[in-house]
């Protein structure tokens, strides 16, 4: 679960940092997962 909960994170954090986004948006993705 909990390695799977952080390749899922890094995952996103990748994806938003390739597709040139908002660091808000990467925080309100953490936000989302926290829950």
């Amino acid at each position: 679960m909990p390695l799977t909960l952080t390749f899922t994170i890094l995952g996103v954090t990748i994806f938003l940092f390739m597709t040139n986004r908002v660091r808000a948006d990467l925080v309100a993705v953490m936000a989302l997962l926290a829950f």
